[in-house]
């Protein structure tokens, strides 16, 4: 029996292949789920101990078959599981809330304690998720590849992977990296279509899709990839956490497509939004973002935008709110969409101003499709810089003509 982890793998195919070969060489593998107790064994597994194939294993009979210092060991770490989940869910909480230096903290001590308990791959795995998005929105995307980077060494869950990947692939997206980016996304696709839908799973990695066929395909691609995702999801049923990014995202492509359809999803997204609840300061960012994308959007008093400015009033103010909640690179984006704005508007001088806001913030974060937007000779925002791994036919071109 063994919990050896294997080389980190994007490729759900070779990772069930990894499995045979380890069942193929007559080592036994298993999965304790500490918080249901719940046993999954290999048939080799059950050989090993003597365990038939159809006899249901309890948590009582795994702890028999252990030596009485494993059985010691296992017992601690359930012990220190209801712990782990606090440290969780308080992370989560902090990092929703915009707190993203206290829950990168608390989940670095989370991480620390769960290796002690033998939970390194499990609960510190998953803890990792939790340090790794805070950093990501942070800007400190070196931090959060690693994080995830190292999550991903020690074979976590599936879905925890899913999740890491797709950290991962936002940070790859970020860089111009669109070939990684989407490896990310399609080894998720493949093991989330194995189980059930979870929002918080399923919708980042709709996002995720939508940015990348933007990014590598342009705006028509990414307006189909977004239509198939609200078919797909109730987005009006999904917590307003996971549900304000990907209704921005889809945004943010369709305003760039032409057609009626790309109008009639815009109009949809714009309902959905106009219902969305907004908790605290991040939200609001989102939800001012999608106000800048859509003029037509109404909210309530609570989230009413400022309109009597323009829309060169709104995109700043969508500037301002990313900058209040420390998120630079989503700072940057709005600071570009301002300047598409200003240029839309004729204002070359406003435009060059905002980009000059927003280069050096994407140079330190090494978002190279955005550290190289100029202005162009014909009215557009164009970029020049290019990225390992490639960005795309789209990655750095930002057409809007005056």
């Amino acid at each position: 029996m063994t919990t050896t982890p294997h080389p980190p793998s994007e490729d759900p195919v070779r990772d069930e292949r990894f499995r045979l070969g380890i069942e193929g060489s007559g080592i036994g593998v298993w999965d304790l789920d500490l918080s249901t107790h719940r046993l999954l064994w290999s048939d080799t597994a059950r050989a090993l101990f003597g365990i038939p194939n159809d006899l249901p294993l309890t948590y009582e009979i795994f702890l028999s078959l252990l030596d009485p210092k494993e059985r010691e060991l296992t017992e601690q770490a359930w012990a220190y599981h209801p712990i782990i989940k606090l440290v969780i869910i308080e992370t989560h909480l902090l990092c929703g809330a915009g707190e993203f230096e206290r829950a990168a903290l608390a989940a670095r001590r989370g991480i620390a304690d769960a290796e002690r308990h033998g939970l390194a791959r499990t609960g510190g795995a998953f803890l990792a998720i939790n340090l790794a998005e805070p950093l990501l929105y942070l800007g400190r995307w070196d931090e959060a590849a690693e994080v995830a980077g190292r999550a991903l060494d020690l074979a976590p869950p599936p879905r925890t992977r899913v999740a890491l990947w797709t950290l991962d692939g936002f940070i790859a997206l970020g860089r111009g990296d669109n070939a990684t980016a989407a490896r990310r996304a399609g080894a998720s696709r493949v093991v989330l279509a194995a189980g059930d839908y979870d929002e918080q799973h399923h919708l980042p990695l709709a996002e995720l899709d939508i940015a990348v066929a933007l990014a590598a395909e342009g705006p028509a691609a990414a307006v189909a990839v977004a239509a198939e995702a609200l078919r797909q999801y109730d987005v009006s049923a999904a917590s307003s956490r996971y549900a304000w990014p990907l209704l921005v995202t889809a945004a943010a492509a369709v305003v760039q497509a032409p057609g009626e359809e790309a109008a009639a999803l815009l109009d949809k997204l714009r309902m959905l939004a106009e219902k969305l609840d907004v908790c605290g300061p991040v939200q609001r960012a989102w939800q001012l973002s999608f106000a800048a994308l859509d003029p037509q959007a109404v909210f309530d008093a609570d989230g009413e935008q400022d309109t009597d400015g323009g829309r060169l009033s709104a995109a700043d103010a969508a500037v301002a709110a990313w900058e209040a909640v420390g998120q630079p690179y989503q700072a940057t984006l709005a600071l570009a969409h301002a300047a598409r704005v200003a240029l839309a508007e004729r204002a070359g001088h406003e435009a060059a101003a905002r980009l000059r806001r927003a280069t050096p913030v994407a140079q330190r974060l090494g978002a190279f499709p955005l550290a190289g937007v100029t202005l162009g000779p014909n009215g557009t925002l164009f970029g020049t810089t290019t990225a390992a791994g490639g960005q795309g036919k789209y990655g750095t071109v930002f057409a809007v003509h005056p």
